[in-house]
């Protein structure tokens, strides 16, 4: 990077590894509630929202700044002129970092058949949104050439079945969940370097049998 070769001959030693990191701050509440409708119908609702805030930027890089600033000075060269470029790099990361704020919402509900032909079957939904993830501009050379943004708000429905039966001794219960029914795809990255688009439907099929 600029940083790493403006910075390196001002070192006692040179950069081995460029990764840096920033400490995050969190904060958050959720609210949760339980009820049960009827005796054989439940649900289970949830909203929080979480607060991130970035309280330190590169730290290790910081470091190496001050010990080439304090070489360029025994060495006769103003500080600021040998570590513009690192400056640069480092103000322009502070001025579009922001705090993230995010929603989360879900709800689980369940039905269970105790009487009559579907005696033995419940069905329930598991629905969970999540608002959007904010995204920093890409800035190379003091050039925004990727403005800030924030991913799309998305909701995951997945519904579930259980059917129980017993045969004398034996218990037998089959279970079907399908995860996200509606195969949402998108792209929820922290940002636009790495893509991590949320997973695809996914059908799971559970047979358990008791003696």
């Amino acid at each position: 990077t600029a940083a790493r070769d403006e910075l390196t001959p001002l070192l006692r030693t040179p950069f081995v590894n460029v990764n840096d990191y920033r400490d995050r701050t969190a904060t958050g509440w959720e609210y949760e509630v339980l009820a049960n409708l009827r005796p054989n119908w439940t649900l289970k609702a949830a909203y929080g929202r979480n607060d991130t805030a970035i309280t330190r930027f590169f730290p290790l890089l910081e470091e190496r700044l001050t010990e080439a600033r304090a070489t360029a000075r025994s060495r006769g060269l103003d500080p600021d002129a040998a570590t513009v470029l690192t400056r640069e790099f480092l103000d322009e990361r502070r001025s579009v970092t922001e705090s993230a704020k995010r929603i989360t919402a879900s709800l689980v509900t369940r039905y269970s058949f105790v009487q009559g032909p579907a005696k033995g079957l419940a069905v329930g939904l598991a629905a969970r949104f999540v608002s959007g993830r904010p995204w920093t501009p890409v800035i190379v050379g003091g050039t925004e050439v990727l403005p800030a943004t924030t991913t799309e708000d998305y909701l995951i429905t997945s519904p579930f079945f259980t059917y129980r039966r017993r045969f004398g001794r034996m218990a037998w219960s089959l279970q079907v969940n399908v995860d996200n029914v509606f195969n949402l795809r998108t792209n929820q990255a922290g940002s636009y370097r790495w893509p991590r688009y949320i997973d695809p439907r996914k059908f799971t099929y559970t047979t358990t049998i008791g003696f």
